[in-house]
């Protein structure tokens, strides 16, 4: 079925609404396995939907976007005739609707935690709209927890739906959990994912998850796994309820990384496993180092099986004014270790990475990011990564590095349901995650060691005219000079 441009419906009010849907360019820059869906770009699209909605007859114009604040602002300057953007992506929440060329622009978080309402006056002689939240004292966010009742409807829809779900989760697993919301581990703390651009405990959980079952799973050991922050959903939470407290369901250990799919069209991005050399490592670190500050902490990676230390200073040499394009610097990473010990890495046990090393080391990550790395290659050549196979053979097809369990795609969200159940048990019987994961490991350590190399390049721009200047004016000088002695000789 051919999926609407937009919709239009009419209210008891008798205003009539009409809503159209974008995709941000940044958000679809991050879904390398959309084609062959593309996109209009949204500045292009949106004042195309708004006209057709007000020939339509449409009193008020919303789009719900998947943009990102930064777009959406950048949208409602831009565009006339939205008067109302309901939007997601940067799993931000706007303190209050921001108002913006008469366009009131609200984010509500993410994850279901806040339900986001406004109330508003229509003027039915100018067209316009007013908030009243503020006048009505009517809250702009509503918390969802456990004291928000159930909707009769929308619980029935979810037993309906958690039947589908828990058959394909007990085929999928081979019985190893039949439930979404069977208790698979317990914890005394949490999981934190939320700070940025930094080495998380989550984060640490997660790739020791990918590095360790997937090793497992192979058959032979794998020397370092890594993920990006974007593919990381969340935290990991215990319960906190009576009923709940310090346990963990499948759905919260798996929804922190069951998004996407691979070939096989099944939820949840598939492991890769591939060799890199040692040269190619410094090449990862490089561009996990550029990129988290070009493009922000969606592309910060975690590590499991190495831990490094970098410079952010010495990633770039400067970001060209006005052209907003970055100039890399390829010097930030400091050095790079491996971890030597078995199983978690636990123990003070490295030996040095060296940075012409031609060594093969064993990597996993998921499809996804993988799909990236021929990309930045092609971009900065001189970072180019060549993923290989064991014999140093390099692979023609990222599909041919996927990672298959008894037939099918290993997914990173099984990964970490497996890690999870292999922990110790406790009197209960439950797996108990282990508390070298309340703290973070010293994995991924920034340093600033010298003056920022962006400075230094700013300071010869600034000072290469202010030095052409002093040329010229003392060349002027010594010329006048030779000119006063000259007709002072004759």
């Amino acid at each position: 079925a051919q999926i609407p441009e937009n919709h239009l419906f009419t209210p008891d009010n008798g205003i009539v609404i009409g809503v159209f849907a974008l995709m941000g360019e940044d958000a679809f820059s991050v879904a390398p396995a959309a084609y062959p869906v593309s996109i209009i770009p949204p500045a292009q699209a949106a004042p195309k939907q708004v006209k057709l909605l007000r020939d339509a007859g449409a009193d008020i114009v919303i789009a719900l976007t998947h943009s990102g604040i930064t777009e959406d602002r950048r949208l409602a300057s831009e565009t006339e005739g939205i008067d109302i953007i309901l939007g997601g992506h940067y799993h931000y929440k706007t303190a209050k609707p921001e108002i913006i060329n008469n366009t009131i622009i609200m984010h509500s978080g993410y994850f279901l935690q806040h339900m986001g309402k406004l109330e508003l006056a229509f003027d039915v002689a100018t067209g316009s709209l007013r908030i009243l939240n503020d006048e009505h004292n009517t809250p702009y966010f509503t918390r969802l927890d456990s004291t928000v009742e159930e909707d009769p409807e929308i619980a029935a829809l979810i037993d309906k739906y958690g039947i589908f779900l828990n058959k394909f989760i007990k085929s999928y697993t081979g019985s190893l959990v039949s439930d979404f919301n069977e208790i698979v581990i317990c914890s005394e703390f949490p999981l934190v994912k939320e700070y940025q651009k930094t080495e998380t405990t989550t984060g640490n959980f997660i790739t020791d998850a990918m590095r360790l079952m997937t090793g497992e799973l192979l058959g032979k050991p794998v020397d370092i796994a890594f993920q990006a922050n974007g593919i990381i959903r969340g935290d990991i939470l215990p319960g906190t309820t009576e009923w709940s407290k310090g346990k963990i369901t499948f759905f919260d250990l798996a929804s922190v990384s069951s998004v996407g799919m691979g070939p096989d069209m099944s939820p949840g991005y598939p492991l890769v496993s591939f060799h890199l050399t040692g040269e190619n490592v410094f090449n990862l670190l490089e561009i996990a180092s550029l990129l988290q500050l070009v493009l922000g902490d969606t592309f910060f990676l975690q590590f499991s099986g190495l831990r490094y230390s970098y410079d952010p200073g010495k990633a770039l040499w400067l970001t060209i004014p006005l052209l907003d394009i970055p100039v890399p610097a390829y010097r930030s990473v400091i050095n790079a270790e491996l971890y030597t010990g078995e199983n978690v890495q636990s123990e003070d046990m490295f030996r040095e990475i060296e940075k012409c090393d031609e060594t093969l080391y064993h990597m996993v990550s998921d499809y996804h990011l993988a799909s990236y790395l021929p990309v930045v290659g092609e971009l900065l050549p001189r970072l180019k990564i060549v993923p290989r196979n064991q014999e140093g053979k390099p692979f023609e097809d990222i599909d041919q590095t996927i990672v298959k369990h008894n037939g099918q795609e290993f997914k990173v969200w099984e990964a970490i349901v497996r890690y999870a159940l292999s922990f110790e048990k406790n009197k209960d019987g439950i797996p108990t995650l282990p508390s070298l994961y309340k703290h973070t490991q010293n994995r991924i350590m920034m340093k600033d060691e010298a003056i920022p190399l962006y400075l230094w390049s700013y300071a010869l721009i600034v000072l290469l005219p202010a030095m052409g200047f002093i040329m010229v004016r003392w060349s002027i000088i010594k010329i006048r000079k030779k000119r006063r002695d000259r007709e002072k000789s004759d």
